[in-house]
């Protein structure tokens, strides 16, 4: 073999190795990011048109969609509106996290404003929402009569008022003025925790029948 040829090989060799090196630190970095990413907090920011800025609203999951819904903005006031993204177009969380995503960014991941119809609640905050099946079930909150109970069909997005005789208790135990609560399912009710009642902290359990 000659010289040249030696040289010619060595080189080839070097760059080869060279390449190796960078593929693995590559693969080490995504992994480090990766675990990075299962450890840490990241600021993602949709694009388009974004909900007004809030408090005390509620926010919940159905079918790979997450809502925000009501709240309260310190300029506005209580709000009345309800916003979702679809979980299932945010790509990968190191893209979405990237100072430079992709152009394609816009399209998989914006929040989109919802219209609804019939009897809601009105502007709201401080209230709590489960969901049930495809409905969202709204109980207490920051408006008049907050007695009342809300579900927003979350196919047709049209509310329906319902009367407090659901509440599995005498009508003297029906939670008024209820907010700053919990709230989550059990069977065919939903069972509400804490929060104020009438202004005083509350320390009582009540159960809706959503049957």
């Amino acid at each position: 073999m000659s010289e040249k040829e030696d040289l010619s090989n060595t080189q080839h060799e070097e760059r080869k190795s060279g390449l190796d090196q960078t593929i693995n630190e590559r693969m080490r970095s995504n992994e480090d990011f990766t675990n990075d990413m299962e450890r840490n907090w990241y600021e993602l920011r949709p694009a388009g048109t974004q909900p007004e800025r809030r408090s005390n609203h509620t926010s919940f999951v159905h079918e790979d969609r997450m809502y925000i819904y009501g709240g309260h903005d310190i300029r506005e006031g209580e709000l009345d509106n309800l916003w979702f993204f679809e979980l299932d177009k945010m790509g990968s969380l190191r893209e979405l996290a990237d100072n430079s995503p992709g152009p394609d960014r816009f399209d998989r991941f914006a929040w989109q404003k919802v219209e609804t119809t019939g009897n809601g609640p009105g502007p709201i905050s401080h209230h709590a929402t489960v969901v049930s099946g495809n409905k969202m079930v709204l109980i207490g909150g920051s408006c008049v009569n907050n007695s009342k109970v809300y579900s927003l069909d979350l196919k047709s997005f049209k509310w329906e008022c319902f009367s407090t005789s659901g509440y599995q208790k005498e009508k003297d135990h029906i939670p008024e003025s209820l907010d700053e609560h919990t709230a989550c399912p059990y069977g065919d009710s939903i069972i509400t925790f804490g929060g104020f009642v009438g202004g005083e902290r509350s320390n009582l359990v009540h159960s809706y029948d959503v049957k």
